[in-house]
């Protein structure tokens, strides 16, 4: 027969220590559950970001070498000569951030060093290297310039969206000069392809001081020597913030001719900073077109030395922070310094 008291201590269940005991374990695994699960996503966040930084350094770094290596190109032309510009320009300066840009075009590169450690920017200018167009014959100083309607003056219409307004840059291999379009140059499927085809009249270029109300070019591009007329080309990286959500989010920026600073293109979110160092070659004027040194930027610098530019950009993984100048906290996982090293392709004496 059964015992009675066996059956009652079978049914009675768990006791409450041992209930606890129970609930205590559970809470144990939950936990270690949870902080394995944390610990997953938050690497992959981390992941995320270190993909996404990646992917947009690649582009962003192809971007700046792209443009730093062909600086101060001009045709054949030097940029500076002895240590002087050898760009005339009739163009205004305008760095008003609310104004249309318009750097200082005699100076094929240049940047500003930021104060006490704050971000520095960089200004490039060049010439267009593809489809020069080539300049008619000139009747005289007081001319305008005139140019051939080829098969490259049918593609700086249709590839560069050049007219009205449009900046140019018009020289021969002795020297350069700088203008503003104030007509739309006349286009057409019909324009003759052979560079014989009738030349076409650049009405707001006159080549004489008397002729050109904006300072004047005392010089004839043409007659004696080939010329030709490029688009001519500046952008300007800075860093700004931007607001998202109440937070900050630092990025690099590119400014190109005749924008307005709010409207410069992002290229990267998440640049905390910013700076540039010019390579000089020491060797000058029996160069070797290698750095010795790098400096930052002095109004002073000998332009015509500058062999490299060397960038450093701070990033982090691109999230809005609460730091009011977009800056993560040192610790993240995903702070990074990137530099590298640009050789300008028309260092030294070959432009500069």
């Amino acid at each position: 027969m059964i015992n009675r008291y066996s059956m009652l201590r079978r049914s009675r269940g768990l006791t409450l220590v041992e209930l606890m005991v129970a609930m205590l374990l559970s809470l144990l695994l939950a936990a270690g559950a949870f902080t394995i699960f944390s610990g997953t996503k938050q690497a992959s966040i981390t992941q995320q970001d270190l993909a996404r930084m990646q992917e947009n350094l690649r582009f962003t770094i192809t971007e700046m070498i792209n443009r730093i290596s062909i600086a101060g190109y001009m045709g054949c032309a030097r940029s500076m000569i002895d240590g002087n510009t050898n760009i005339t320009s009739t163009v205004a300066v305008n760095d008003t951030p609310t104004a249309s840009w318009m750097p200082d075009f005699t100076l094929p590169i240049s940047g500003t060093d930021g104060a006490g450690g704050a971000p520095d920017t960089l200004t490039l200018v060049y010439a267009d290297a593809e489809y020069p167009i080539r300049v008619a014959a000139q009747a005289g100083q007081s001319a305008p310039l005139s140019v051939w309607r080829d098969k490259n003056y049918e593609k700086h219409l249709d590839n560069f969206n050049v007219g009205n307004g449009s900046v140019m840059v018009v020289g021969d291999c002795e020297r350069s000069a700088v203008f503003r379009l104030t007509n739309s140059l006349p286009s057409g499927a019909a324009a003759a392809a052979a560079a014989a085809s009738a030349p076409v009249a650049v009405a707001s270029m006159q080549h004489s001081a008397t002729g050109n109300t904006s300072a004047g070019i005392e010089y004839v591009f043409g007659n004696n020597k080939p010329a030709w007329m490029r688009k001519l080309e500046a952008v300007r990286f800075f860093l700004a913030t931007k607001t998202v959500g109440g937070k900050t989010i630092s990025s690099l920026m590119m400014r190109k001719i005749g924008q307005k600073r709010a409207s410069a293109e992002e290229l990267i979110e998440g640049v905390e900073d910013f700076q540039v160092q010019f390579g000089i070659d020491e060797e000058f004027p029996d160069h070797d077109g290698s750095a010795d040194r790098y400096v930052d930027w002095d109004a002073t610098l000998p332009l015509r030395r500058i062999a490299s530019v060397r960038v450093t950009l701070r990033i982090n993984g691109g999230r809005p922070v609460g730091n009011a100048n977009g800056q993560a906290d040192q610790d993240t996982d995903v702070l990074r310094d990137i530099t590298f090293t640009v050789k300008l392709r028309n260092q030294v004496g070959e432009f500069l």
